[in-house]
This record gives C-alpha cells, structure tokens and sequence, in this order.
C-alpha cells in the first residue's frame, strides 16, 4: 500500500548509506591494520559512529533542501521535518559519542584526555572537531529555548550547517582511515559535499533559484474574528499546483512583516489565476500578516505537500475532515472536483464551534451542487455535538468505513487522536491521510 512503499523508501534512503559506509570502513581495516584487537573495540565503535553521525548529518541536510523528490519518497514536507529531526539528534548522539569513547584508550595508552575536549592543546584537526562539537551543542540549546521569537530560531536554524563544514576539516586532516584510505576517502567527501550543497542551497541560494513566483496583493481582509483571506495575482508567471496543496509565503522589503518563509495552504481552485490563502491569527508572524497592505508585490516559493485528492484518485470512497480553517485546502480540492469527472463517492465533515464560523458554507454548498461526484456535505458543531470520534463517523457511513480513505486537516491532537479512533474500527492506516503543518 502506499504508506508502506512509502516507508521501505525512508528505509532504504536512511539505511542504504550507512550500509555503505561500514563496508568501506571495514575495507580499510583490511587494508591498513594488521591485527584488529578487542582492546581497541571503544576506538572502533568511536571511529565509525563518527562516521556516521556525519553521513547523517548529510541526509539531513539533503531532506531539508526542500527538493522535491526527498517530499515524494517521505510522502510530504512535513514527514521529511520530521524525520530530519529524529535523524538528526540520531546523529549528534553519534558525534558526541565520538571522544567519549575515546577517553579508556586515552587513559590506557596516557594520551591527553584533555585534548578530546578543549581546543588548541592538539592539532588543527582536532581543534576543528572540538570546535564543531561544541558549535553543535551551543546551536541545539538555543533552538531548544522555548522563549526565543520564531524569526530568532530560524536564523539559528540557519547556521546549523557551519558546525558541519567545519567538522569536514576534522575529518580529512586528522590521522584517521579518512586520510588513510583512499575510497573511505571519496565516500565521506561525497557525503560532505552532498550535505554542504544542500546547506548552502538551501540557505543562500533557495532565495534565488528556488521555485519562486511573484504575486500581486489583490486583497487581505478580515473574514472572521482572528480570519483572514489572502487573495493574490501573478505578476508574470502563475504557479501550478495540485488541489490539497501548499505554498511558502515571503513579504520583502516590509517594514514590519519579516521576510522569512511560512506555509500556508492554497485554497482556491488550480484553474483561476488567483492564489487565495486563508489564515488565523494565532502567533506573531501571522498577526504582521494581517498588515499587509494591497498592491504589495510578494514571493510565493512551492508547490509542495502530497496532502491531495488528486494524489489519492485510487480511493473512489472519502471522508474529508476539515476542522476549523482546516477547510482550507478542501475548498481547493472541492473546486477541483466540481471540474472533473471521476465520480468519486466524498463525504465531507466541516467541523467548527459554531454556525457563526461556517463562513465558507455558501460557496462549499455551491460547488458540491456541481460536483459530479456522490458528494456528501455534513456541518458538525461540537459546542452541540461535541468532538467528531470515530464512533460518529461509523454510525453515519456504516460497517463500509474501512474502504474509504480519510482525509484530515485541523489542530494536531484533533487529527492524531480521530487516527487512533479510526484504526480501532478496521480503518488501515495507509487510508488516513494528514499533514503536521500548523497551516494557519
């Protein structure tokens, strides 16, 4: 099934090059040593966890990029930000490792412990280790502060890749089977530069050759108390994208609004020329937002997301959940589907407090009348009728649950839990479908 193609892929993109690495470290044990010892066991764990903390690092780098084909094999941008932080802090733990268990052969051989961890006693190399150990560990502090404002930890985000450039001179100047062995050589200086043209892509040059569109502020009003509706046209260039999609919002050269990029997802149709977004006041980037005034010319960088109708066509039978201004991305699917001929059969859930938040029911209502799918249109108020579970659900669709695929966008702990309701009524979780982004 598709979440479990998609998962083998994770595997073999984060296994494949550990895999290599340890045949050609094992190799050039071969080569260059002529008796292995289990008194050096703590050197080898420490020599080759090093190694792969920093081929790691470089995946990481790579998923971050925000190239397309690392979306496609995670199955959505917001599965590759995950991932990157579970593989990250799988690769610092590796790093740090690295002179730990370095310290017995240090101690049995009475080399100077003291040169694993403070700076300018050893060489140049091992100075540059130390350097980007601590530079790794000062950066993860500060993006671990809770109190520190967004635009701040992105730019802490930024630097993350400084540390690995240079903990590359470490690596190829230090007396190691790096600089002993000339395919562990070739195989770790692929990896760096692998990592290092990601980060410096990524970092400097995405502003420029990323996938970028100018678009037109035709309107930014006020919808619903904390609501706004973001309406934009092409400068020069329409950006295509699929129904259910997102794009990043950059506002230059504002006096107020930062330039940095948010996502947001797209909710107009993917025929119009106009790129209509829909976003809540909730935190200090979105509340700048509502600043923005017509006529402003901003950046759009994407399409990404594989959080799509059209992506999931093999599913003739689904619920979508829209919880809040969750909608969003439905009203944009819906658009599509009033378009198309697949004569799907789609039960949609609109989910809000009240009646008085339904401010998208007219045009919900008009496009399902010109759907030519079984289009089924459910307004669910929980101040009445509490949280949607999945016992409501089965109630209403019947014992068939298990053949649709659902479709959720809304708060995190909403969507997380309805997934856990719905797997204890036989639905199989490669048919639950949601993005982790808080597009709002």
């Amino acid at each position: 099934m598709f979440l479990k193609e998609k998962s083998s892929h994770i595997h073999l993109y984060i296994t494949l090059p550990l895999i290599v690495t340890t045949l050609i470290w094992m190799w050039s044990k071969v080569e260059i040593v002529d008796t292995l010892t289990w008194v050096e066991t703590p050197r080898y764990l420490s020599q080759i966890l090093s190694l792969f903390g920093v081929v790691l690092l470089a995946v990481s780098y790579l998923m971050v990029s925000r190239v397309r084909f690392m979306e496609k094999v995670f199955g959505g941008l917001d599965k590759v930000y995950k991932n990157h932080s579970l593989i990250s802090k799988v690769a610092f733990v590796f790093i740090l490792a690295h002179p730990l268990l370095l310290i017995p052969q240090f101690l049995m051989t009475g080399e100077n412990v003291w040169s694993l961890f403070v700076p300018g006693i050893d060489t140049w190399a091992k100075t540059a280790g130390i350097t980007a150990l601590y530079g790794y560990i000062i950066l993860i502090a500060l993006a671990m502060s809770k109190k520190i404002p967004y635009h701040i930890w992105k730019n802490i985000h930024s630097l993350m890749g400084v540390p690995f450039i240079i903990a590359a001179y470490h690596v190829f100047n230090a007396s190691s089977d790096v600089a002993r062995f000339v395919p562990l050589q070739f195989w770790m200086g692929l990896c760096f530069v692998v990592g290092v043209s990601s980060y410096v892509y990524k970092t400097l040059l995405y502003e420029y050759i990323g996938p970028k569109f100018e678009y037109e502020v035709i309107r930014n009003k006020l919808v619903m108390d904390g609501v706004y509706e973001l309406v934009l046209r092409p400068v020069k260039t329409k950006i295509n994208f699929e129904p259910g999609e997102f794009a990043f919002i950059s506002v230059p050269g504002h006096t107020e609004i930062p330039k940095e990029h948010h996502p947001f997802s797209i909710s107009s149709s993917p025929g119009s020329n106009e790129l209509r977004f829909i976003y809540k006041v909730f935190g200090d980037y979105t509340e700048k937002l509502t600043r923005l005034e017509e006529g402003k010319v901003i950046n759009i960088f994407g399409p990404y997301g594989e959080f799509t109708s059209h992506m999931y066509d093999f599913h003739k039978k689904q619920i979508w959940i829209g919880a809040g201004v969750g909608v969003t991305p439905f009203l944009s699917m819906l658009h599509h589907e009033s378009q198309n001929d697949d004569r799907k059969n789609i039960k949609f859930y609109h989910c809000v407090k009240s009646e008085d938040e339904l401010i998208y029911d007219g045009e919900i209502n008009e496009l399902a009348q010109n759907a030519d799918d079984n289009f089924t249109y459910r307004k669910h108020f929980s101040v009445n009728e509490g949280y949607l579970t999945g016992d409501l659900l089965e109630k209403e669709v019947g014992k068939d649950l298990s053949e649709y695929a659902v479709m959720m966008c809304g708060p995190n702990k909403m969507m997380v839990s309805l997934k856990a309701d719905l797997m204890k009524r036989g639905v199989p979780e490669d048919q639950i479908y949601y993005e982790e982004f808080g597009f709002s």
